[in-house]
């Protein structure tokens, strides 16, 4: 028997026959708790995130180190040259801007001399980025991708925000996709929390089947996927989600099967056109009093 840490212990019992003794003991173990939060890194894929390149690049670079270090699932590293290193993210911002149009269609009435000022503002706002996934260990590039991110608004910074969170939505997806977890009394999660779920946010449940190997590279392409429903999250904790099934039956939702972002949207109610006739006013009915 080995243990780490602090141990103190007393013997119940003992028994012993010839050369062989049996003996039963309480053992209490004392653990630094710094020690359970490295056991637990030690679980995590280590992963840095290289310095991304152009505009607004320093923006996104943070923006997705912090993500990672919220979701808790990734040991993330500052030193590259780590050799503990097992995936590094590197990439550029290709644009990161916004247009600006006046159109001014003002004018002056010929015959009054009014003038009528008609000046509109027009915006496009822009964020296309670039990056990919180095499997380190492997040399390997794991993922690589072009992420645009437009709007007709004056909200740039909204947008940096949007393509970073693209940015670790895809990485984290083909590293570590979501996995749901059933309870015993029914209750569906998801093994994330923190600040990359959203409450209201759908997701697509997926079961997972055979295993496809590439013949020729003997790499893994991956598994069969099978959607069998679609959940919506209704309460984020710190590490986990709650969801529950909106399209689909719950009994098909097992521990293990996998999440992935869903396009689904509920339907929208139809306001019937048909006004309704209104109501004739109450007639009032009038006593006829008798003279005595």
């Amino acid at each position: 028997m080995s243990a780490k840490g602090d141990v103190k212990y007393r013997v119940l019992s003992e028994k012993c026959l010839n050369d062989f003794c049996n003996v039963r003991l309480e053992v209490s173990v004392k653990v630094d708790p710094r020690d359970k939060v490295k056991d637990q890194n030690a679980n995590r894929r280590t992963i840095a995130v290289g310095n991304f390149t152009g505009p607004k690049g320093a923006t996104i670079t943070n923006k997705v180190k912090d993500l990672l270090v919220q979701d808790r699932k990734f040991k993330v590293l500052n030193d590259k040259s780590d050799p503990a290193l097992q995936y590094l993210v590197t990439g550029k911002v290709v644009t990161a801007n916004t247009h600006k149009r006046v159109v001014d269609n003002s004018r002056t009435v010929e015959l009054t001399g009014e003038e009528i000022k008609d000046v509109k503002t027009y915006y496009n706002s822009k964020v296309v980025i670039e990056f990919k996934i180095l499997d380190v260990m492997h040399n390997q590039i794991k993922w690589s991708a072009t992420i645009p991110t437009t709007s007709s608004r004056n909200n740039l910074s909204l947008l940096v925000d949007l393509a970073a969170k693209k940015v670790f939505n895809q990485l984290k997806d083909n590293i570590y996709p979501l996995v749901v977890l059933v309870g015993d009394n029914g209750s569906i999660v998801l093994n994330s929390g923190g600040e990359t779920v959203k409450t209201g946010e759908y997701y697509d449940v997926f079961t997972l089947g055979e295993k496809f190997v590439d013949p020729i590279t003997k790499e893994s392409l991956g598994r069969d996927e099978t959607k069998v429903a679609t959940v919506k999250v209704t309460k984020v904790l710190s590490k986990l989600s709650y969801v529950k099934v909106v399209k689909g039956e719950s009994s098909a939702v097992k521990t293990n099967s996998i999440a992935r972002k869903s396009s689904y949207r509920p339907a929208t109610k139809k306001t019937s056109s048909i006004k309704s006739k209104p109501k004739a006013a109450p007639v009032e009915e009038k006593s006829v009093g008798i003279i005595l």
